[in-house]
């Protein structure tokens, strides 16, 4: 006796993981894999043995009735819709081969309707299958109080299946009604590439939903739709939203986490995708990236408990930028691959561009070994005692026109141990970027720092990595330690501080070192090992009123002067006169020293004399320094002589 198929859209949604449910299960629908379906209408024309391609054809499905099922297809073919509209209860593309099934309209430049009152199976056959439905085809579920599932039926032969649908998508959602990509033994790819998408309903996405185009609550068709309600706008996510369009897209629609997701922008012509709503990632990971070039940017509000925000797929070496600055969630932020952009950093505990985690180094993790960053953007200076954990050649980077400063002193932790790695310092800000915790080696891998960029950084821990540190731009200042660091500062850089380094210096032609933080006439960078001022480079210091000055001072090693050793000093109210001991702790024998009558300075009009006291120190003689006082009183008579012109005018 043959049995009846179940042809039938009613569903049951099942949860195969616990409080979740991305494992929903079609199971009335699931039953068409185990009972026979001689009697139910299959379509039997050209990829199932015919040779037709006329879908409303009755001869060319097997009992003459039209029923959306292509379950007989085991060679590729491309079939067109010949009626203005067709309506079925489903669509059935669960074939036992791998082959690919294109629908089309019938070329007349209308648009030919599919009135779907069900669900799209589709197949996993061993290998990939692609069914393509054509731009000439609309898609209408008319008004729908249940979930419009898309899903595979079974895991069958473990392949996987590709549906693009390039035609328009219609129909309102109520009720329970919702468009639901479905996880059945696997996430299923799912491809949104029409732009005039007008269907009203929420989503809830467990493949990997690719769109073109996305919209606000309120902002007509996109690829994702034309919700006209936040209820209808909520993209529910459990599997990946992947932007894959050519033009940059914004929304403020909410998206709600229900399981392990991602959102990822692989688009084209380095697009950015700006999401301005809601991301509530639950407990669960959230998964960010983009491809190179792109941006994927949440400026809404990230809330959710424990498990991480991972920033950086894999391939994905663009920009996940984090521009909101009240996020909430509390698990760890793990920056894997790309850079991370933030425009806030606080305190553990504390909402911030990247959550309210406690401080604990676990909690903000930064892969420099698979090409991870960060990079502050805000335009306040922000500060943080939250410590980090890192991995290879790791890049922080201060880019925004705030500051910003690490302030706890404990220690930076590494991913694994005994790797080399280097910590690469980089800011084009025009503050000061602070530091403060302490850099080790890791294990037996040997660590060093590298400052890069136009702006300042300050290293105020007591170091001990033992790798280079590479000044190769910009300022890099030390207000704690750096141990048996060999120090390079390359030309046109600027090294120095109110700290100890316990290393060997090499000072290239053109580089500076400054003794002191530059911002006062006092403190003095303490030097323990040797130290080379190659031809051209300078010293600088600061000097103010009666004698005050920062300075540099030797307590060990061998230092080399250049021959006619320039300096270069920084005006907080200096005066003609004494400047004792600028240099102090000097043996007397270092090279360089003896033609220290040919010393120079660099600022323009300034002159005076250098001297060696016997006891180590050298002094300076200022005998003329610029009268900036005349030339404002000169600039004060000229704005007089314009304003009372142009009161003579007014008059």
């Amino acid at each position: 006796m043959k049995l009846r198929s179940i042809h039938s859209t009613a569903s049951l949604a099942v949860k195969l993981r616990s409080g979740s449910t991305k494992g929903s299960v079609l199971l009335a629908l699931a039953c068409l894999a185990f009972l026979p379906v001689a009697a139910q209408a299959q379509w039997s024309g050209s990829g199932a043995g015919g040779s037709g391609t006329d879908i409303n054809d009755p001869a060319n499905w097997t009992g003459g009735s039209i029923t959306g099922s292509f379950i007989n297809n085991t060679t590729n073919a491309t079939l067109a819709l010949s009626s203005a509209s067709t309506s079925v209860s489903g669509l059935n593309f669960n074939w036992t081969t791998a082959n690919n099934l294109t629908l089309t309209g019938n070329g007349s430049g209308a648009s030919e309707v599919i009135n779907l009152a069900g669900d799209i199976l589709l197949s996993r056959a061993a290998g990939t299958s692609a069914v393509t439905i054509g731009s000439d085809v609309t898609i209408n579920y008319g008004s729908f109080s249940v979930a419009r599932n898309i899903a595979y039926v079974a895991a069958g032969g473990g392949g996987s299946s590709n549906l693009v649908i390039n035609g328009k998508i219609s129909g309102t959602a109520t009720g329970s009604g919702k468009i639901a990509i479905t996880y059945v033994t696997a996430n299923p790819n799912i491809y949104l590439t029409n732009d005039g998408n007008d269907f009203d309903a929420p989503i809830d996405n467990a493949g990997n939903l690719y769109f073109t185009s996305i919209s606000n609550v309120g902002g007509g068709p996109s690829a994702l739709g034309a919700a006209t309600t936040v209820a209808n706008g909520t993209i529910t996510n459990s599997g990946v939203l992947i932007f894959n369009g050519s033009t940059s897209q914004s929304s403020n629609r909410n998206i709600t986490m229900s399981y392990n997701g991602g959102i990822r922008n692989l688009a084209s012509g380095g697009s950015t995708l700006t999401l301005s709503g809601t991301v509530n990632k639950s407990n669960r990971f959230l998964d960010l990236g983009a491809a190179s070039g792109n941006v994927l940017e949440i400026s809404g509000q990230i809330t959710g408990t424990t498990n991480d925000l991972r920033a950086g797929q894999a391939g994905d070496t663009g920009v996940v930028r984090l521009s909101g600055t009240n996020n909430s969630y509390t698990g760890a932020t793990q920056i894997v691959r790309g850079t991370l952009e933030v425009a806030s950093l606080a305190n553990g505990g504390t909402n911030s561009s990247i959550g309210a985690s406690s401080n604990a180094a676990a909690n903000l993790v930064i892969r420099g070994d698979l090409s991870g960053s960060l990079k502050y953007i805000g335009s306040s200076n922000s500060s943080t005692d939250r410590l980090f954990t890192m991995q290879g050649n790791t890049g922080i980077n201060a880019a925004g026109t705030g500051t910003v400063s690490f302030t706890n002193s404990g220690s930076i932790v590494f991913a694994s141990a005994g790797s080399a790695a280097n910590l690469v310092l980089t800011a084009s800000n025009t503050g000061v970027n602070v530091m403060n915790p302490s850099l080790g080696n890791n294990g037996a891998g040997v660590v060093g720092v590298a400052k890069n960029g136009t702006g300042a950084w300050v290293l105020g821990g007591a170091n001990t990595y033992t790798g280079t540190t590479q000044v190769n731009a910009g300022t890099l200042l030390v207000s704690g330690s750096i141990g048996n660091s060999a120090v390079a500062v390359a030309a046109n850089a600027v090294f120095g501080g109110t700290g100890t380094v316990n290393g060997a210096t090499v000072v290239a032609g053109s580089a500076i070192l400054r003794g002191g933080d530059g911002a006062a006439a006092s403190g003095a960078l303490t030097m323990a090992g040797n130290l080379t001022l190659q031809d051209t480079s300078k010293i600088q210091l600061v000097l103010g009123a009666s004698g005050a000055h920062s300075s540099l001072s030797r307590t060990g090693g061998a230092w080399v002067f250049d021959s006619d050793q320039a300096f270069s000093f920084l005006d907080l109210g200096a005066t003609v006169g004494v400047y004792d001991n600028i240099i102090s702790g000097l043996a007397g024998t270092e090279a360089g020293l003896s033609g220290i009558g040919s010393w120079t300075i660099a600022n323009a009009g300034w002159t005076g004399t250098f001297s060696y006291d016997g006891a180590g120190g050298v002094d300076l003689m200022v005998t003329a320094v610029p009268e900036p006082s005349a030339l404002v009183l000169s600039l004060l008579g000229v704005t007089t002589v314009l304003v009372l012109r142009r009161r003579r005018v007014v008059c």
